[in-house]
């Protein structure tokens, strides 16, 4: 019988309309933050690496994961993405001071990264977790 990888995670989400956070487009509060905790993942990755400028579909090693049912990824340069050996791409974009952030649960098997900056370097965060 396979251990279990328990990941915990907590989602909140707070959209205004005003720096004051009056005018609340959508929230998520803590009253109502939707907590999941996922049993059914047996194995995980996590890692910090660097995608260097100019870098087209750099892989994202998955270790002993074989397919991967929770993504989470962070990275403070622009990246795109593609997923499973598909050509549609997706970017991951940074506000400025911030990190751009992903959460994601579904099947994975592969994640290639570019980075398009001719000049910074990206510094890439992510945790995986699955079925080996």
């Amino acid at each position: 019988m396979a251990s279990t990888y328990r990941v915990k995670h907590s989602i909140a989400i707070l959209a205004t309309l005003d720096s004051d956070e009056k005018l609340v487009g959508f929230e998520r509060a803590e009253k109502t933050t939707i907590q999941t905790i996922r049993t059914d993942l047996e194995v995980g990755k996590s890692d910090t690496r660097v995608i260097p400028k100019s870098t087209t579909d750099a892989d994202l090693d998955l270790g002993g994961v074989g397919t991967a049912n929770l993504l989470y990824m962070e990275t403070d340069q622009e990246l795109t993405l593609k997923l499973n050996g598909g050509t549609e791409q997706f970017k991951l974009t940074p506000t400025s001071g911030a990190k751009a952030k992903l959460f994601w649960e579904g099947e994975i098997t592969e994640i290639k990264a570019s980075n398009a900056s001719t000049t910074e370097d990206a510094i890439v965060t992510y945790l995986v977790a699955g079925v080996p």
